[in-house]
This record gives C-alpha cells, structure tokens and sequence, in this order.
C-alpha cells in the first residue's frame, strides 16, 4: 500500500478551525498525497520543502536536514520534545534519533494523520490537538518545534501564545515557516504580516525572549521548486505520472513562485525563566 492510497479523505464537521481542517486536509490529500508527488517524496511520510544547504540530493534527505538545522539551535539536551502538525511522523522520528530527546510527542489536527504517525513511528507518541488549543499542562514541555504548519494556524498568534504557556521557562521555541501576503483557502488572513520585523514582533508580545530569525528561502523555499519542476517534468516526459495528475502538480509547483508567499524563516525563541 502507498502513503497515497492510506490517507483517507477527512470529514472535519462545521466549526470554523475545523473548516479550516478540511481544507488544509483537501489540500494536502489533493496535492501532496497524490502518486506521483509521494513518489517525488520516494514513498517517505515527508511533505517539507526541505533544507538544500546540507549536500542534500534529494527530497527526504533535504527534509531531515530542515529538522536537524532547527534542532542545533538548542545547546545541550531537548528535555521533552512536543511537535506540532507532526503529519506523518518523519520529524518525530529525526528528533528520536538524535539521542537527545527524553520524550517525543507528535500532535495533529487530522487523526487520520496520527493514526498513521503512531504505527510508523513507534519510538513517539502521538494525539490529535488543535495547536492553538493544546490540551496540554502550563510550563510542561522543554522544546517545541512546528515545521511548515503555522502559516495554517487560525491564528499563528494563538499558537504562539500557546507555546509560551506549555513552554517550561528556559524552554525553547523552534518554527520553520513561510510568509503569506494575503489570505486564501488554508491561509487564514490572520496570519498576514508584513515581514519578518513584524513576525519578531508578534513572538516579543507574547513573552519570548532571545528571538532569532534568519530567512533562508534561497536554501529551502527556491531550490525545492526548482528540484520538484525539474521531477515532475522528467516524470511527464517518461510516463512515469499521470498527464493530468502531472499538470496539476507544475500549476501548484509554479504558483510557489507567486504573489502569495513572502520570506520562508527559521525561528528559535526562548520562554524566559524570569518575568517576560
């Protein structure tokens, strides 16, 4: 069975984040999940542009290397790790592997998504949780990481108000993420901004501290689209993928290079251990 064929359709009922579910779900059931994408991805649970800086060759490795460059951002152990929008559990994974870890718990808004991260990856658990609404304690989490998923959220500024409340102090924020211009379908107009100056912002007003935020669109947002033209065409040209699944795969591919995205940002923030 491929990773396309598991990922069933998702009936998210008519509260407003679960709209926005559904269409974050369609979204990635059409796309992301379709045959040829996943074989883009060599069948992996990885759905990251990835980190192109690291002698990566192809998507997988380039994924992993996304985590691993926001992982060194923390100096010594990762204590108990929360990942949020875990999708299929790949990071969980890299993170488990590095040793580091005492504990790594995946979370998703899609169960259908925890459910195949739990049997892929035995060595995390995993739950379904709104990431704005963790049903998780006060000062109980040493690390957090969200790859790719904030931009998502309804709203970032929820997410990152959540983070600072499980957030341990001294415990550290670490964001991979991309900067929408306006708001469509799965990018809720709350979380527009007008760059990165206005993104550091929004992480000061609800308490961190000791904020970095370095844009590497050249090293993750650039070469992705240029890596995965380069496939899908090659993939067109052999026969390999359907035409019409193919065509569809460019348009989406292309339109990265649009007007709705901005700068693509790594982001580490600290929980102070003193009054914010």
């Amino acid at each position: 069975m491929t990773l396309s064929s598991e990922v069933p359709a998702v009936d998210m009922g008519q509260d407003r984040r679960l709209i926005l579910g559904q269409a974050i779900g369609s979204m990635y059931r059409d796309v992301a999940w379709a045959a040829g994408w996943r074989t883009m991805y060599r069948e992996t649970g990885w759905m990251n542009v990835g980190y192109w800086d690291d002698g990566a060759t192809d998507l997988p490795a380039a994924c992993a290397a996304l985590f691993r460059q926001l992982l060194d951002r923390v100096p010594g152990p990762l204590g108990l790790v929360l990942e949020v929008a875990c999708g299929l559990g790949e990071g969980a994974a890299v993170i488990a592997g590095t040793g580091r870890a005492d504990m790594v718990l995946g979370v998703n808004l899609l169960p259908p998504q925890v459910d195949i991260a739990a049997r892929r990856t035995p060595e995390a658990r995993f739950a379904a949780m709104d990431a704005v609404r963790l049903a998780i304690a006060d000062a109980s989490i040493d690390t957090i990481i969200c790859v790719e998923a904030a931009m998502h959220f309804d709203s970032r500024a929820d997410f990152f108000r959540e983070a600072f409340r499980v957030l341990k102090p001294g415990g550290r924020l670490l964001v991979a993420d991309c900067l929408t211009l306006y708001a469509t379908g799965a990018f809720p107009h709350s979380n527009v901004l007008s760059g990165t100056p206005a993104y550091a912002g929004q992480l000061l007003r609800m308490g961190f501290r000791s904020v970095h935020l370095d844009e590497v669109t050249e090293r993750t947002w650039l070469p992705f689209i240029a890596h995965a033209e380069t496939w899908v065409e090659a993939a067109l040209t052999a026969g390999r993928i359907d035409p019409a699944e193919g065509a569809l795969q460019l348009d989406v591919i292309r339109s990265m290079r649009g007007p709705l995205w901005g700068a693509y940002v790594l982001v580490d923030a600290i929980r102070p251990a003193g009054p914010a």
